[in-house]
């Protein structure tokens, strides 16, 4: 018999290794749901922001890091933001970066919808649209130098919470996720708290899953966040001792750790009246009147969809295991857990006053706020699953709801659809008079008598707020995002210099200085100077021009 016979039990199929194969087994596994919602979050994401991917628009860091480079990141506490940063450079590259965080965004929102359990195809699609035109997703966008960083850590964020959802084991690696997602953008960990707060509140609703096992995952999402900021403040202060640096004190950054148990507890109700202020007062509708009445129809619709779903766990049980966990005790412990956890959903979303209430509050740290409609859309995905399970009453209620919040939705996605290229087409005019104002000015310094290319320019002062025309035609009927820089912004700001050696091409050393302490040596010269661009509004004094933008300085 020959030895170089084998048993067909014994043989390796090894047309099943390929990475044909093995993609193929990859797609059949991903449900259908999640690939109909990151294609659509893909498409739906160019359409909504296809105009700046297709202009530049640059703000002050996108001029100042082309040509520094990359930022010590460290310095902000962002002490993994160089890795993300490093693998698309310090160019902004409008079309390439918009492709990289439109597809993290479409990863994001598949992650999302598993964790949630969705399960309608409308309502996939719903999140990602969310995900994409949520407002301040723009302004992460006007900082394009960094939106691909930015999502990657919200995408971390989410998959820190997916797999702490998984196996028994699984909040371990979401430790992890957690941690990194941390070292590029603190904030991120908003999308974790708050998804597992929705994840719970789900777990709480069905019936079946034994309340033990609930508990035990309340620990576990607990751990994750706990240990996570933990473990990132132990690296960063690592980091910070290896290499003889401290914390940037800008915006409250180096008070990171520092602030007191009072001032965390104090910013509690900040958080909660500033989530309500976002959808009731500071929404982007055209009237504060549609602001106030689209959040009350969400808030109630949330109230009765979760009524609608909690019924249930009234009904008869109809196992061993339903009669355990869903009588005297065990259920009153259900209904009180699922009151904190409505209770706690504001603050998990919008949790930066309480982590760091001595920080500055930028648009960008409220985009976790985007979860308030993504959770309407997954109690709307889990009404639409349950109405077969209910009395003709409570459906006919549930049906009515969830149409009603779904039109409220889809009028929010319209709306935020264009404010967000309201605000694009305004930081295009930004851009354009912005140049024409650096063009002019370039031509009046190297009019003056004695100018040459070794002389530094300064700037006395900041552009008068009255003189952008942008910003009074915007406030006439347009709704501004805070974060889209105007006019005035980028002239008085540290990036202006280089924003006349990137768009003019000109050699000219722009020198900003914060502080009346230098100008003491020239007070009297400077307050004899016009307001520029007026004749007599620039002075040399010892090789330095001085050039008058404002009465104060």
């Amino acid at each position: 018999m020959s030895t170089n016979m084998h048993t067909k039990s014994n043989r390796i199929d090894y047309g099943s290794l390929t990475p044909g194969n093995a993609f193929r087994k990859l797609w059949l596994l991903i449900p259908l749901v999640s690939k109909i919602t990151f294609l659509s979050t893909f498409v739906v994401g160019f359409l909504v922001h296809g105009f700046l991917f297709s202009n530049l628009l640059l703000n002050n860091h996108d001029t100042l890091h082309f040509f520094t480079g990359a930022p010590n990141f460290i310095v902000s506490g962002r002490w993994l933001e160089t890795f993300s940063y490093s693998l698309s450079g310090p160019v902004t590259m409008p079309w390439a970066l918009g492709l990289l965080a439109i597809f993290y965004m479409s990863i994001t929102a598949c992650l999302i919808v598993a964790c949630l359990g969705i399960k309608r195809i409308y309502c996939g699609i719903l999140v990602g649209v969310i995900l994409v035109a949520f407002p301040h997703t723009a302004v992460g966008f006007a900082y394009l130098g960094g939106v691909d960083g930015n999502n990657i850590s919200i995408l971390l964020a989410c998959l820190s919470a997916y797999v702490s959802k998984k196996g028994r084991f699984g909040f371990i690696i979401g430790i992890l996720f957690l941690t990194l997602a941390l070292g590029i953008n603190q904030i991120s960990i908003a999308f974790t708290s708050g998804l597992f707060v929705i994840m719970l509140i789900f777990d709480l609703l069905q019936r079946e899953l034994p309340l033990k096992t609930i508990i035990v995952r309340l620990v576990k999402y607990l751990s994750v966040l706990l240990i996570g900021i933990i473990s990132y403040t132990v690296v960063l202060n690592i980091l910070l001792t290896v290499r003889n640096i401290t914390l940037w004190a800008r915006q409250g950054i180096d008070q990171l750790g520092q602030t007191s148990v009072y001032q965390h507890l104090a910013g509690i109700p900040i958080a909660y009246r500033e989530f309500v202020n976002y959808f009731y007062q500071r929404g982007f509708f055209p009237t504060d009147e549609l602001n106030r009445l689209t959040f009350v129809i969400l808030a109630v619709s949330i109230v009765l969809m979760l009524a609608l779903l909690a019924s249930k766990l009234f009904l008869p049980p109809s196992t061993d295991s339903e009669k355990s966990s869903l009588s005297g005790a065990p259920l009153v412990i259900r209904i009180v857990l699922l009151s904190l956890l409505l209770i706690a959903f504001p603050l998990a979303i919008n949790p930066i006053h309480v982590l760091s209430p001595a920080t500055f509050v930028g648009n960008m740290m409220l985009r976790s706020l985007l979860l308030f409609l993504v959770f309407v859309v997954a109690l709307i995905d889990k009404i639409d699953l349950t109405l077969p399970q209910i009395s003709p009453f409570f459906a006919k209620c549930g049906v009515a709801t969830t149409w009603v919040s779904l039109a409220v939705l889809v009028l929010f996605q319209y709306n935020h659809f264009i404010v967000v290229n309201e605000n694009y087409v305004k930081s295009e005019l930004v851009m354009r008079h912005t140049y024409h104002f650096a063009s002019t000015m370039v031509d009046s310094i190297r009019a003056t008598p004695e100018f040459n290319d070794d002389m530094q320019v300064v700037l006395v002062g900041n552009r008068s707020g009255n003189d952008d025309h942008v910003m009074r035609w915007f406030n006439q009927g347009g709704r501004r995002v805070r974060d889209f820089f105007d006019t005035n912004q980028l002239i008085n700001s540290f990036g202006f210099g280089s924003f006349v050696r990137i768009i003019l091409g000109e050699n000219i050393t722009f020198r900003f200085i914060w502080g009346a302490e230098f100008f003491d040596e020239f007070r009297d010269e400077l307050s004899d100077l016009n307001i520029y661009p007026s004749d007599g509004s620039k002075i040399i004094i010892d090789n330095i021009l001085f050039i008058r933008m404002g009465y104060d300085f």
